[in-house]
């Protein structure tokens, strides 16, 4: 695909992660601009801001991820650092090969991430020990978005919020949140056993444009902050870094049950 300057110069990103007012563990990390936490970590006090930008001994473009992990005790953050890990070692490998076409890729990027996560359990002997991803990929003229379980991707374009992506929860999510008050089981997630169970990422090509704004969380914003809230943010706060910090600041007002995680790329 011919080259850009809107996914080599002209995306400004922000990453943050707290680990919110109530879990003992941060079990959420995220792949930004190469970087990512250490499995033990506490988050970080403020977002971390950087222009997106190719890097020479990575895929052409620019890809980002949130992975919230799950498991209990310390597995999730295992699986959520494994899904980091993973991620940095797989986007070299592709650069190597010379196959860069946005589907396949994240397609096998998600099926190596289940498999070395899945394998990680085992050798622990969980039975269960998983993460979320949800990712966005910038190349050319378009982005790629690409989920597993319910971390989200959103777009704000023309002051309008749309959600890209698709969350992998049980059928029965509206009776269980209205009745019951609780979280929907996944479906999906990185971890599955992949001799058992098929992998389906939701994976959708776009085209940007320029003013574009593009966040990634993971469920610690969206069940604290409404979609309305977070819109407002995106579209009051121009710097990246301010947009992401204002976004869990909001979370940990509303209680922040959870670890929350935050990309916020504007083009």
């Amino acid at each position: 695909m011919e080259k850009n300057k809107t996914s080599e110069n002209r995306i400004n990103g922000a990453c943050g992660c707290a680990k919110g007012k109530v879990r003992e563990n941060n079990e959420d990390n995220f792949y930004f601009a190469g970087e990512y936490l250490e499995s033990e970590n506490d988050g970080m006090k403020n977002a971390i801001k950087r222009s997106l930008k190719n890097d020479p001994e990575k895929i052409p473009g620019v890809f980002a991820a949130v992975f919230d992990g799950m498991g209990g005790a310390q597995y999730g953050e295992i699986a959520a650092y494994e899904a980091a890990v993973c991620t940095d070692a797989f986007l070299t490998h592709v650069k190597e090969s010379g196959s860069c076409d946005g589907t396949p890729m994240l397609r096998n990027l998600c099926d190596y991430i289940n498999k070395e996560v899945f394998k990680a359990g085992e050798e622990k002997g969980i039975q269960k020990m998983g993460t979320t991803m949800a990712a966005l990929y910038f190349h050319g003229s378009n982005v790629w978005s690409c989920n597993v379980g319910d971390s989200r991707c959103y777009r704000l374009r023309d002051g309008v919020l749309e959600l890209l992506s698709e969350d992998h929860v049980e059928e029965m999510y509206s009776i269980d949140r209205i009745n019951n008050k609780k979280k929907p089981g996944l479906v999906q997630y990185m971890g599955m056993d992949p001799s058992e169970i098929r992998l389906e990422p939701t994976i959708n090509c776009r085209n940007l444009k320029n003013g574009d704004s593009y966040l990634i969380c993971s469920d610690g914003l969206t069940d604290m902050v409404a979609e309305s809230d977070i819109a407002n943010i995106i579209r009051e706060t121009d710097d990246a870094g301010d947009t992401a910090n204002c976004l869990i600041d909001l979370a940990l007002m509303n209680g922040g049950k959870d670890n929350v995680t935050v990309i916020v790329c504007k083009c």
